[in-house]
């Protein structure tokens, strides 16, 4: 697949303009959705509308920017600001038909072949040997792929399920979806799995993914996605946690009579061992502002980009199936080191985004690539449920488009 890239990174006015619009207009969806039901046809002609806003900002700089010149498969990488990556990049409409409908479309903050990373991660160097040799011989399947780069007898890559459900009937809708999803990747592709899924018995605490991380390629995180979760009351429960009422280790301690200084010396050695940095360490701005922003909900307190960034845990792809995913949490785990982010940038009924989610992996156990597993799905759904509902330019896809299961 050809790949065409697009810089909007320094719009013009007109351009900068309509970006404004495209802005203030999307935090308008979740209280249109909320009047008009999930499933309103006016969902749909309200991200039509957001995609000729975008389609024409990006003409504005660049007139001949979506024509194609050459027969075959394409798909559009745009590079566009951080702040703008939480638009529906894949709702362009060019007045007559969304640029969906023949091609996979995604939005980065960086090109191709510049990843804004001294070392590029080892599937990308996969993807352009691949790229290149193919070039020479013709296109090589999934398959053949794969049992080029992986060793004879070596495991697949592992996707980890995260279950962020915390109620009884929730934990439920999380355990078929981890069955549709499992089912989606048991599929081979020529005799190759290209991964699996890991669905522990128990969900894991935020501290233990952090400290797991490094071991899975992908994280697979399944939440409500028709509304917003409940979050605990007291929001400073953190990995990181601030302790005490004075800001200090043994603060809180002190009061009740136990010694500060031992105090101090547990929690340093017990915050060493499980490899965190002091609690009372200072947080700089930027990451007071991402406490207060979206996180992953669960039972035992939040889990933050931010933490993964920290730690150097954030998996190559994650896939977080939860409420407004892609707008509030896509960019920032960009920023923490994942390469290909999917999400929901609308409100979705929890029965929709399970079948979805599972219709995007069977077409990542395929052998497609994200973005093209992304468009598959939503065709998919287009054909089952009709143009004007809205399920099928709900999803969206950020960071590097090409990522496939193959090449982790």
């Amino acid at each position: 697949m050809r790949w065409i890239e697009i810089d909007i990174t320094r719009p013009d006015e007109t351009a900068g303009e309509l970006l404004q619009a495209a802005r203030d207009r999307q935090d308008e969806l979740p209280r249109l959705q909320a009047d008009l039901g999930l499933d309103s046809p006016m969902v749909a002609r309200f991200l039509e509308e957001q995609g000729q806003l975008l389609f024409k900002a990006v003409q504005s700089g660049s007139p001949e920017a979506f024509a194609v010149d050459f027969d075959g498969p394409h798909g559009y990488h745009l590079i566009v600001d951080q702040a703008d990556l939480t638009l529906p990049w894949n709702c362009l409409h060019n007045g007559l038909r969304f640029l969906l409908e023949d091609a996979p479309v995604c939005a980065s903050p960086w090109s191709l072949e510049d990843t804004g990373t001294a070392q590029p991660h080892p599937w990308l160097n996969r993807w352009r040997q691949t790229r290149f040799t193919e070039g020479v011989l013709g296109e090589a399947d999934a398959a053949e792929v794969a049992r080029h780069y992986r060793p004879e007898d070596s495991s697949e890559p592992e996707i980890l399920f995260v279950n962020g459900r915390v109620d009884g009937p929730g934990r439920a809708r999380a355990r078929e979806e981890s069955a549709q999803l499992d089912n989606a990747l048991e599929k081979t592709c020529d005799g190759i799995r290209l991964a699996r899924l890991d669905t522990p018995e128990h969900p894991p605490t935020p501290s233990g993914l952090v400290r797991r991380g490094r071991s899975y390629q992908a994280f697979h995180y399944s939440d409500v996605t028709h509304r917003e979760p409940i979050r605990p009351e007291s929001d400073h429960i953190d990995i990181d946690p601030w302790t005490g009422d004075g800001g200090h280790p043994g603060g809180d301690l002190e009061v009740v009579g136990v010694d500060p200084v031992t105090s101090i010396l547990d929690e340093v050695s017990d915050r060493s061992a499980r490899d965190l940095p002091p609690s009372w360490a200072p947080r700089p701005a930027a990451e007071a502002v991402a406490l207060a922003s979206p996180a992953w909900e669960f039972e035992d307190g939040p889990l933050r980009p931010e933490d993964l960034q920290r730690h150097h845990a954030a998996p190559l792809f994650v896939f977080s199936n939860s409420w407004l995913s892609l707008p509030g949490l896509g960019s920032r785990f960009l920023q923490a080191g994942t390469s290909t982010f999917v999400g929901t940038q609308a409100l979705v009924a929890n029965r929709d985004a399970r079948s979805h989610c599972a219709d995007i992996y069977q077409a990542l156990s395929a052998g497609l690539g994200v973005a093209e597993a992304v468009r598959e799905a939503a065709l998919g759904a287009r054909e089952r449920l009709g143009p004007d509902h809205p399920l099928w330019l709900s999803y969206g896809v950020i960071g590097m488009g090409p990522l496939a299961l193959q090449y982790l």
